[in-house]
């Protein structure tokens, strides 16, 4: 394991360069590349010390963005990036008028820059080798809204809308842009709230609410040669529950 990777590369195999790789979700989807012989090159602030699916593990603030494009620039001279994962984001639960102008500039940063960020700097290197997969971690409340997560909402509507658009813009170099939309999802970060997940599962057709591994599974299939053909969409792993929205 390396802290940058550059004693890896193509000769290992296709990489993914994975954002968000520390939390639960990132995990889970470093977990399932890996097992399929895929490189993961993991992005995060800081990483625990045990990251048994990484590759390389990359500790960098992804709202800085000159360092950060600087580094996945790199990468991509260093790795064969066939995927990108934009699975980093945060959020805040609050109404609107209460939540001040920083709070919500890191939002917009988190969640919709660095993966603006990302797909510019890593997509040159997957036109070079011919084509590659960019898969973007959004939200069911990109699409129906959510009372007490505006900002949030915005940023996820927002990278919806991104990746349909440099979806027309890249297919014709090889690279599929889409999303995985995640409804509630069972985390350490969601365990507080378990009351809310309760009432979620009874609204959920199938009576659950998704793991980690759940959202992993779309995006290793649109990442994936199984997807070869699709592009510009968004998969919504909520088990039905968002499917009337």
């Amino acid at each position: 394991m390396t802290q940058s990777g550059e004693t890896a590369g193509a000769e290992c195999g296709p990489a993914v360069i994975l954002t968000g790789a520390a939390g639960a979700i990132g995990a889970a989807i470093a977990a399932r590349f890996a097992e399929a012989g895929w490189q993961v090159v993991g992005v995060d602030l800081r990483f625990p010390d045990a990251t048994p699916h990484l590759a390389a593990r990359i500790e960098q603030d992804i709202c800085d963005a000159p360092a950060f494009r600087d580094r996945l620039v790199a990468l991509g001279a260093e790795w064969d990036i066939a995927a990108l994962v934009n699975c980093a984001g945060m959020a805040t639960v609050g109404r609107f008028l209460d939540l001040d102008p920083a709070g919500w500039q890191k939002l917009i940063d988190v969640n919709l820059v660095a993966a603006i960020t990302a797909c510019h700097a890593a997509m040159p290197a997957m036109i070079a080798r011919g084509g590659g997969s960019i898969v973007n971690i959004i939200s069911d409340s990109a699409r129906l809204g959510a009372g007490g997560e505006a900002v949030y909402s915005a940023t996820k509507g927002g990278l919806a809308s991104f990746s349909k658009s440099i979806a027309q813009e890249v297919g014709r170099s090889g690279i599929r842009v889409n999303c995985v939309s995640p409804g509630p999802v069972e985390t350490p970060m969601s365990a507080p709230n378990q009351a809310v997940l309760d009432k979620l599962r009874q609204r959920t057709p199938m009576k659950r609410i998704a793991q980690p591994s759940d959202i992993a599974g779309s995006v290793f299939f649109l990442a994936s040669p199984d997807a070869a053909f699709v592009s510009g969409q968004t998969i919504s792993v909520s088990g039905g529950l968002t499917m009337a929205g």
